[in-house]
């Protein structure tokens, strides 16, 4: 009795599944992981219509913090206050892609204040650089 044609249609199986949204059988490498049951492509195509939506950008942005900084946001601080003035330079639009920026500590991961697109660009450089600008200034004061 030969074993071998059973034992490779057994690891056939198992290295691939089917996808909840496409309904295609497909390579388990064509996967994110082995407990997600949608393919990369639809995982992609699903998140990128969820990005259509006010809604959608902020159930992503949600995801996106806890995922790379491990905070976690309720839906309500997840969006900016419509009537909202940044912080740094006071102006009343964000201006970038029309959507304020969530300043955080990225050490402590402690959330501080919503950003305009300008000022959260020229703080996150100044944090990473912010001692080359001082000695800069001291440098070159006249």
């Amino acid at each position: 009795m030969d074993l071998q044609p059973s034992l490779a249609k057994t690891t056939e199986a198992q290295a691939s599944k089917t996808c909840t949204k496409c309904g295609e059988t497909k390579l388990a490498s064509e996967f994110y992981g082995a407990k997600r049951n949608t393919c990369k492509v639809c995982h992609k195509a699903q998140i990128n219509s969820r990005r259509q939506t006010p809604e959608g950008r902020a159930v992503v942005r949600i995801m996106t913090f806890k995922r790379v900084y491990g905070i976690s946001l309720d839906a309500s601080q997840s969006v900016a206050p419509i009537e909202h003035q940044c912080p740094i330079c006071a102006v009343t639009s964000p201006g970038g892609n029309g959507e304020w920026h969530l300043d955080h500590n990225h050490e402590t991961k402690q959330l501080r204040s919503w950003l305009c697109s300008v000022c959260n660009a020229q703080f996150g450089a100044y944090e990473k650089k912010g001692h080359l600008f001082a000695a800069y200034l001291n440098d070159h004061a006249h």
